[in-house]
């Protein structure tokens, strides 16, 4: 997904990754009282998906060789705004489950136990700090997703694909199914 306020959203998380991510915890950051919360909430809900003009992606979710996963570290609080959203945009029937970090664990941990749990062929991030980490943890083949705000150069996995959204991904992953 991307978020529709641009370069705001930028900014807003690179102050969560330099000030929230300590406030509450020693490695990961979870909002507390009901004033983060709802600043997380609605953050969360002016995020919009990688348009798909294509319908690329919707065909491959059509195919039942191919299964879809969302694998998020939102925390148990965003699980109906999450829902909600797929199903305002259309993808609820695009994944085969939605996995939420519902017990409000460490983020990176959770989406690592996930991936290694399903045995995942491949995983597409936009964090970088996600993406070190799972190079770490599991064995997938991983794609960091590289909006516009982010330099490429910044990706020093040589192994991890930069990718511009995620049909770019999808594409690279699919090449044969090219509609």
């Amino acid at each position: 997904a991307r978020h529709a306020l641009g370069g705001f959203w930028v900014a807003l998380r690179k102050l969560k990754e330099k000030v929230l991510k300590t406030a509450h915890a020693a490695h990961w950051y979870y909002p507390a009282t009901a004033l983060e919360k709802l600043a997380w909430k609605i953050i969360n809900s002016l995020r919009v998906p990688f348009v798909d003009k294509e319908s690329f992606f919707a065909s491959l979710a059509a195919d039942k060789r191919i299964k879809f996963y969302i694998v998020t570290s939102r925390f148990q609080f965003l699980e109906k705004l999450t829902f909600d959203w797929l199903k305002k945009y259309g993808l609820t029937q695009c994944f085969t489950q939605v996995l939420i970090n519902d017990q409000d664990g460490d983020p990176l941990a959770f989406k690592a136990r996930i991936i290694n749990e399903k045995k995942l062929d491949f995983f597409i991030d936009d964090d970088l700090d996600v993406i070190d980490y799972l190079k770490k943890n599991t064995n997938v083949k991983l794609f960091w997703v590289v909006p516009g705000h982010k330099d490429k150069k910044d990706n020093n996995h040589h192994d991890v694909e930069s990718c511009n959204d995620l049909i770019d991904t999808l594409k690279r992953l699919f090449p044969k199914e090219r509609p």
